[in-house]
């Protein structure tokens, strides 16, 4: 046993030293971040109400246009009669010229002439009727012209000298939209003038191709406009940095129709590399966009709540104004126009989880005033954050995270009274943490983790006393943590870990009862572990590691029923460990490792039904490794090395790597280099 052990150990030492980083590797788990408070399921895109609904037949568009219809049928009858009577008129021309010698000359002339002005007549009434059926039944959206050799320009005197290479069917609706639309003030003239622009495709889209033709005075004409100058700005490109040739093409004026960009035709004049992007571009869902539907039906837009059939409908085939805007996850680039903020009566943008570039228009802040819900989080915008978004008063929700924001936080955002999250995480953003974040006393989730913030946290937090969420792991945060956050009796979720805090951890958790996870680790913290710590007895999660905590291991977190993940390594904790750990039947992964603690393993551990990783080596424990160890079945990872543990493995313990889960055990068994303990089944030996 002894050979077979040495030999054993020998190879399991080399194999401990190629895989000590995985056999040794641990992950702090985070809960998962909450996108919204306000739905009762995550908030997610549009697209599987849209497949079920299209699956109903709820989105067809509506019915079709009786009066459309109607003029159709009368078109086609008229035109039948029309045919018939020029047929008629020229057989009897015919007679007459035969019979000019024996008729009366001005019979046959007035005769001709009624047939010849009915035939008028017949022909004037269809063309109204085929000009109204025309006006109000859908059609298939004509290729908007960027021939530049197009010499038929005569009829395009007006147009601004930019244009004059652009082809434009109704040049008295082009001047009439171009006027409303600058005279709205949101749309600069450069941008509208410009070919080649978002802006510019958008009019002339809404000149010459959009089926809709809504007049000039509809109230949801602007809202219409805006929607195409945020389609088109999705796929157009604001520097050559991004895509090079690529982004030039698809920047010029080689978009030839909405229809193409909705259906990824290779139309796009330029490189394969252009042609390549447009597809890469291409949003998942499109339903109804850039289509003779009212906007209130393209896929992801919201409108007041409409009655249909007696159930209320916030998508339907109508214009009316936009509440909710909702492109989470649909593949959607480009930026953000300033545009947008023609939705006047907006009250969710949600542009989340999209590869959207640039900067966000401060004009967001100051003209979409009943805007209560901002998500923009996961894409790839820049800049600062505008200070304007400090006058949405009735925002509620605000995620900008996961971005490439820079600067400081703005105080204006401290003047947001109503909102409930803040999410500001995984930017570049610098400075202290703003006085003014804490007026907002009814924030629930705030997350300003992963970024370079620096300063201290102020003992003006527990205004926070509604707060859940609290995140601000990952910044350069120095200072204590304070005493007053025991007035933050809603929390939940505190992370404040990998960052600069010092002192000792606050005694004040007797009042804090809804704590779930605490995360202090990789922080200069010192002193005992706080003993009021036994008070949450909801806590699952506690990370302390990393730190210089000193003492020794309260016994009463033996009464944390609900704890599932202890972490307390890498400190200079001393003492034993506590019997009353038995208690914790729901505790699954426990590290202990590199510190001073001593005495013997307890055999109550064995109790711990539910435990999967138990990590206590570079200690001092003494003694035998308990025998009932060998009864945890879902035991994966016993690590007891560098201890002074003694005697020989107790072979249920080995049992357990074939009976139950275990499958990697180490300890001080490699007895030839000094090694205190046997062990046959050992995947690694330690001296």
């Amino acid at each position: 046993a002894t050979t077979t052990t040495t030999t054993a150990s020998k190879s399991a030492t080399k194999h401990a030293a190629s895989s000590s980083s995985a056999a040794t590797s641990h992950q702090h788990n985070l809960a998962p971040r909450r996108t919204s408070m306000w739905d009762a399921q995550p908030r997610t895109s549009d697209a599987e109400e849209y497949m079920m609904d299209k699956r109903r037949g709820r989105r067809n568009g509506g019915a079709s246009n009786p009066i459309a219809a109607c003029f159709g049928a009368i078109g086609t009858i008229c035109l039948a009669v029309f045919h018939t009577i020029v047929g008629a008129c020229a057989i009897l021309l015919e007679l007459v010229a035969g019979c000019l010698a024996s008729c009366n000359p001005r019979l046959i002339l007035f005769f001709c002439g009624g047939i010849f002005g009915l035939g008028l007549f017949l022909f004037s009434i269809v063309a109204i009727v085929h000009r109204a059926s025309n006006s109000t039944a859908p059609h298939r959206a004509p290729t908007i012209s960027d021939n530049s050799n197009n010499d038929n320009n005569s009829n395009n005197n007006n147009l601004p000298s930019s244009m004059g290479d652009t082809t434009i069917q109704d040049t008295v609706r082009f001047n009439a939209l171009r006027t409303t639309i600058l005279d709205s003030r949101f749309t600069s003239k450069g941008h509208l003038d410009t070919h080649g622009t978002a802006q510019n495709h958008a009019l002339r889209w809404l000149t010459d191709v959009d089926p809709a033709k809504l007049e000039l005075d509809d109230d949801s004409l602007l809202e219409r406009y805006a929607l195409a100058v945020f389609f088109f700005s999705t796929y157009l490109t604001t520097s050559s940095s991004s895509g090079g040739a690529a982004a030039a093409a698809l920047s010029s004026s080689s978009l030839n129709t909405a229809s193409d960009l909705l259906t990824g035709n290779n139309n796009i004049r330029g490189s394969n590399n252009a042609q390549q992007q447009q597809q890469q571009r291409q949003w998942h869902y499109t339903d109804y966009w850039m289509s003779e539907k009212g906007i209130c039906v393209w896929y992801g837009v919201s409108c007041p709540q409409h009655l249909h059939e007696g159930v209320e409908e916030t998508h339907y085939n109508q214009n009316a104004n936009v509440l909710k805007l909702n492109l989470t996850r649909n593949n959607v680039h480009g930026t953000i126009p300033s545009e947008l903020v023609a939705l006047e009566n907006l009250q969710t943008l949600d542009l989340g989880n999209n590869k959207l570039q640039g900067t966000i228009p401060p004009r967001i802040g100051t003209k979409l005033k009943d805007l209560k819900e901002l998500y923009l989080e996961e894409n790839e915008l820049e800049g600062t954050i505008p200070t304007e978004l400090g006058k949405l008063i009735k925002m509620r929700d605000m995620f900008l995270g996961t971005n490439k924001l820079e600067g400081t936080i703005p105080v204006e955002l401290g003047s947001l009274t109503e909102l409930r999250a803040l999410g500001l995480d995984e930017n570049f953003l610098t400075g202290s943490l703003p006085s003014t974040l804490w007026n907002l006393r009814h924030l629930l989730i705030l997350y300003l983790d992963s970024n370079e913030l620096t300063g201290s946290i102020p003992r003006q937090v527990k205004n926070l006393r509604e707060i859940m969420d609290f995140r601000l792991r990952k910044n350069r945060l120095n200072g204590t943590i304070p005493e007053t956050i025991h007035d933050m009796s809603h929390l939940e979720l505190f992370y404040v870990d990998d960052n600069q805090l010092s002192g000792t951890i606050p005694e004040t958790w007797d009042l804090m009862t809804r704590v779930q996870e605490i995360q202090i680790y990789k922080n200069n913290l010192e002193g005992p572990l706080p003993d009021s710590i036994h008070e949450l007895k909801g806590l699952r999660v506690l990370y302390a590691d990393n730190n210089r905590l000193d003492g020794t291991i309260p016994s009463s977190y033996g009464s944390l029923q609900e704890m599932h993940t202890l972490y307390l390594f890498n400190n200079r904790l001393h003492g034993s460990i506590p019997t009353s750990f038995g208690k914790l039947l729901s505790l699954r992964d426990w590290q202990a490792y590199n510190n001073q603690l001593s005495g013997s393993l307890p055999s109550e551990m064995g109790k711990c039904r539910n435990l999967e990783k138990l990590e206590l080596h570079s200690n001092a424990l003494v003694g035998q490794v308990p025998t009932e160890l060998g009864k945890l079945e879902k035991l994966e990872m016993l690590k007891l090395y560098r201890n002074q543990f003694t005697g020989t493995i107790p072979q249920q313990v080995c049992a357990a790597k074939t009976t139950y889960s275990l499958g990697f055990l180490a300890t001080d068994c490699n007895t030839d280099m000094g090694g205190t303990i046997e062990c046959p089944c050992c995947n690694a030996c330690y001296p």
